[in-house]
């Protein structure tokens, strides 16, 4: 909140010249105890307040005097832009109780006093007060760390080195990978790492909310900005990270006209809510999320390309379920521990055979999937250990050892690796919209080699 917000305008200004007289009745009629001094320009010359009227009663002033005799002419000012608590603070300091508001040429604009600054600090603090006890509330729990991201494989490994080293650092963050695979659990561990662990983690879904909320939800905007506009006005979500982390998920759903307003808060560190003149400066660290093809949709024109070199500064991809089955077996003994404690079961583990169906599933949900159905499994099975018939309903239950079979089927260990290159390959191009780039970063290999692969494996794409 900057001084302009609460500033008195129009201010009530008078000569050097005016007489003490003067200044008094225009004390009584307007019930003010400040009269700025200016030339004929409106440039601040000094500062006459009610502090004057036991000078002129103790000195015997006479009142065709000038004002300029005894006005202030050493006078405290600042800027359009000081924010609130600066100005608050420079008041204290000087011992002054008004702050005459100037513009570059020293001309007065405004003016504010110790008591309206102290007040708007005091309504800030509580709105703000109010909405982090919400968010506490909310998120007490979910203050994720690396070591909830559940894994040994090389994948999870690599990801996880990558990310501490990019928590570290102050860089925007895109996060990409399908949905369900814990894009923003990896956004909560990178924030709690980071040297803003301490500031707020905000997250927002952008699509989630409808297109023509999402300018205000992000800005904020003022009192009386608009037909409906809450009293106060509301803090967006950009102020409310300011010193954190900002979580923009679902970023591939944004509509063009926001990605100007986003990309322009990414270049300058600052942001115009709605009804407000000037901007706020934000101090806030941007992740981002995505479960789309950015770079295709910027050749698509429906992703602003400036844009998507601001939000990938740094890219982190989230390796879907399927690519790291090595890790679902250490993924169900944690959800078992966490989901007894949550359903109040005492599931003990997993049958091997029931273990192996889950393991062999491809899993198109990822691990919020892989979540819901051990949930669904352990809310209703009569077991201690969860068997093969308590995934009744869960695809390909009635073939547990489905992917075995075909192993066994397509003949020597040479047609078996080719057949699994093949499949490997073709999710990859089908995820990657048959992004040859991306399918070859995906599956962590040379584009070359890619190249190579398809023509052996007679994939024609």
């Amino acid at each position: 909140m900057l001084v302009s917000d609460i500033m008195t305008q129009p201010v009530i200004t008078i000569r050097r010249n005016t007489t003490l007289k003067e200044a008094v009745q225009i004390f009584r009629r307007h019930q003010i105890y400040s009269l700025p001094v200016t030339d004929d320009q409106g440039v601040i010359q000094g500062l006459f307040t009610k502090s004057h009227l036991l000078d002129i009663i103790e000195k015997n002033l006479d009142l065709d005097a000038p004002v300029e005799r005894i006005m202030h002419t050493r006078v405290v000012t600042v800027g359009p832009d000081t924010p609130v608590e600066q100005a608050y603070s420079i008041a204290l300091r000087h011992g002054v109780s008004k702050l005459p508001i100037v513009d570059e040429g020293q001309r007065v604009i405004g003016i504010v006093t110790g008591n309206d600054a102290l007040q708007a600090l005091e309504k800030s603090t509580r709105r703000s007060l109010s909405y982090y006890k919400q968010e506490l509330t909310r998120t007490r729990d979910d203050q994720y760390t690396f070591d909830n991201l559940i894994g040994r494989g090389e994948r999870i490994k690599w990801l996880k080195r990558e990310a501490q080293v990019a928590a570290r650092t102050n860089s925007t963050i895109l996060i990409s990978g399908e949905s369900g695979t814990g894009k923003e659990l990896l956004a909560h561990a990178i924030h709690y790492a980071s040297p803003r662990r301490n500031a707020p983690f905000i997250k927002v879904n952008c699509a989630a909310v409808p297109e023509h909320l999402l300018e205000s939800e992000l800005f904020g905007y003022e009192e009386g900005s608009f037909t409906g506009a809450k009293k106060g006005g509301k803090l967006g979500k950009f102020e409310l990270a300011d010193g954190g982390t900002i979580f923009l998920d679902e970023i591939g759903d944004m509509q063009l006209a926001m990605q100007a307003k986003l990309l322009r808060v990414l270049q300058e560190r600052e942001v115009e809510k709605i009804g407000r003149t000037r901007a706020i400066k934000v101090d806030v660290r941007v992740i981002a999320a995505t479960n789309k093809d950015l770079e295709q949709m910027v050749k698509e024109k429906k992703f602003r390309e400036d844009l998507y070199y601001r939000l990938n500064v740094i890219n982190l991809h989230m390796p879907p379920l399927r690519d790291r089955r090595e890790d679902i077996p250490m993924l169900i003994e944690y959800f078992i521990k966490t989901l007894n404690q949550e359903l109040g079961r005492k599931i003990k583990g997993i049958s091997p055979q029931a273990e192996q169906l889950l393991v062999n599933y491809d899993w198109p949900g990822n691990v919020r999937e892989l979540r819901n159905t051990l949930e669904r499994a352990m809310a209703l099975t009569m077991h201690e250990v969860l068997e093969v018939e308590d995934f009744k309903s869960f695809p390909g239950s009635d073939a547990p050892a489905r992917r075995g079979v075909e192993a066994v089927t397509v003949g020597t260990l040479a047609e078996a690796v080719a057949q699994a290159e093949k499949e490997a390959i073709r999710n990859a191009l089908s995820y990657t919209n048959h992004n040859k780039v991306a399918a070859a970063r995906l599956l962590g290999i040379h584009r070359s080699l890619l190249y190579r692969k398809m023509k052996q494996l007679g994939l024609d794409y």
